[in-house]
């Protein structure tokens, strides 16, 4: 009786047992995991008959998020892609209703750890831990997303028609060569599907190249190089820093053509001089403090202020040449022959004031013949109003020995009347009257020099400023394409062109 009884404890036993564990796998895929899971170690590293793992790594690119020129980092939007073969993880899937797939929490499971060489950040784990994809062969498949920031090396000689090329570094944080070997799970390319890919404003991707690096000895560690090479929009630089510039040094050319005696040639090009200056302190603002590339731009900006300092200084040797006269300098002849006869018929000048000599010659000519022409009427007047008897005295006088007294009037143009006439001795008053009228007429002489070489160092300013002005125009018109031949000239990869007309549906 006892026997039976414990018989039929234990048949109870057996069927409450059986119950719990069809409860606790309430479907096959949950027996399954367990059944992977139980005794598995997540501290044991699968391998292979020659006791290395291979693990595929792949990116699947979602977007450029930013490429810093100051600070020299990519941070950038992907999926990676992680797939190894894992022994423990076979099962046959014709016992477990033709399960294929499972899915796994990493933290349970063996997972490679990769991280990235080149990375700027402390935390070189992914953002977010999702679950592996464990296959029924074995293979074990792990696509956590992440978003990097990783170092590049900036190359801006060409700014900002500049392409830079980045990459991203992958390697095993414990296991060398001969443990582990890495390959390609998309091929030699990064992945980016044009349907979820995002376009960067400032930033095209033309090539994206991946590649292993596999090191001669096996203590050293494999490692994985992703590489995107960028061509960057220039629109906006071209539009608000180099435009602006350009603007600023084309304005500068007329401070030349400004008359000094306006007094604002050199509040102008003060002026000019700070507003480069600012988009100058912008663009510094930009570039990385490296001294390993100079930008042609920025030898381009200083270029043009230079150009301004120039100004400056050649507005202060205008002036100082305009406000000259002949009481501190005297004008060298050699000055006169090469400014006067050779570089104002050059520049299409001609000095005011020799036409004005060459007017006053011709009428000084009309002036002196209508004088002698007045003078002989005067005589003839003259003589006619005299008496019969001082008339045959002032003919025969002569002939007899008689001396007569005549006079020569002089006439304000300094023509001579011929009058002949008799005169008394001059009165003392009236050489005084004389010598007061010389020093008079010595005295605006003196003027009229004075304001003769003031004008001449006038127009020799003139002159020099529009020359200068040709000189400028002819630097900024030479600084300004050799700055655009030196950009188009400059040495792309060639392969840069094909990869553009593939990537055109990103």
């Amino acid at each position: 009786m006892t026997t039976t009884v414990l018989i039929v404890i234990l048949f109870c036993l057996l069927d409450l047992s059986a119950s719990l564990k069809n409860s606790t796998f309430f479907s096959k895929e949950a027996e399954l995991v367990s059944i992977l899971l139980d005794g598995y170690s997540a501290r044991v590293r699968p391998r292979d008959k020659n006791g290395k793992t291979k693990v595929n790594v792949g990116i699947t690119l979602s977007q450029i998020m930013s490429l810093s020129e100051k600070s020299e980092v990519m941070m950038s939007s992907m999926y990676m892609t992680y797939t190894w073969v894992d022994p423990r993880f076979s099962w046959n899937e014709s016992k477990y209703d033709g399960i294929l797939v499972t899915r796994i929490s990493v933290d349970r499971i063996w997972v490679p750890n990769i991280i990235i060489k080149n990375s700027k950040e402390r935390n070189l784990k992914e953002s977010l831990r999702v679950n592996a994809l464990v296959f029924h062969n074995g293979s074990v498949q792990w696509l956590p997303p992440a978003i990097y920031k990783t170092s590049c090396t900036m190359d801006v000689t060409l700014f900002p028609f500049d392409w830079q090329n980045c990459s991203m570094v992958f390697r095993s944080a414990d296991h060398d060569q001969s443990e582990m070997i890495f390959g390609l799970s998309y091929g030699s390319s990064i992945w980016v599907d044009k349907h979820v890919y995002i376009k960067n404003g400032e930033w095209v991707l033309y090539q994206k190249p991946a590649y292993v690096v596999k090191k001669k000895s096996d203590e050293q560690f494999q490692e994985v190089w992703f590489t995107v090479i960028l061509c960057r929009k220039p629109q906006f630089y071209v539009l608000n820093m180099l435009l602006p510039c350009v603007m600023i040094s084309i304005l500068s050319c007329f401070v030349f053509h400004l008359p000094v005696v306006a007094g604002e040639k050199i509040g102008l090009s003060i002026s000019l001089l700070l507003g480069d200056t600012i988009f100058v302190f912008l663009f510094a603002q930009r570039m990385p403090s490296t001294a390993l590339t100079v930008p042609h731009v920025a030898t381009y900006l200083l270029f043009s202020m230079i150009l301004l300092f120039l100004s400056i200084f050649c507005c202060v040797v205008v002036y100082n040449f305009h406000f000259r006269s002949n009481v501190t300098h005297e004008m060298p002849r050699v000055w006169k022959w090469l400014f006067f006869d050779k570089f104002a018929p050059l520049l299409g000048l001609q000095q005011p004031h020799r036409k004005e000599k060459v007017q006053s010659n011709k009428f000084a000519e009309t002036s002196s013949s209508r004088n002698d022409f007045i003078a002989k009427t005067i005589s003839q007047n003259y003589m006619m109003q005299k008496s019969p008897s001082e008339q045959m005295y002032l003919t025969q006088a002569p002939l007899y020995g008689f001396r007569s007294r005549q006079k020569r009037l002089v006439d304000i143009n300094g023509g001579l009347s011929a009058i002949p006439i008799a005169i008394k001795p001059v009165s003392e008053s009236i050489k005084t009257a004389l010598r007061e009228t010389e020093n008079v007429t010595a005295h605006f002489k003196k003027i009229k020099a004075q304001r003769r070489a003031r004008h001449d160092w006038i127009y020799l300013a003139f002159i020099l400023d529009r020359l200068l002005m040709w000189l400028y125009m002819f630097a900024f018109v030479v600084g300004s394409l050799s700055f655009v031949v030196l950009v188009a000239t400059e040495n792309y990869p060639e392969n840069i062109v094909a990869a553009e007309n593939d990537m055109k549906d990103l």
